[in-house]
């Protein structure tokens, strides 16, 4: 399997592009990730 940090998202509220392991956005702090335990697939 391939690094989980390859794979990218949005920030829902800056659209700045996150990986799918940030759990805030680097560029304006908004979470983009819940501890949730939930896997994306």
């Amino acid at each position: 399997m391939g690094d989980r940090a390859c794979y990218r998202d949005y920030c829902p509220e800056c659209d700045a592009q996150v990986t799918i392991v940030d759990e805030k956005c680097p560029d304006c702090g908004a979470v983009v990730r819940e501890e949730s335990g939930l896997e994306r697939s």
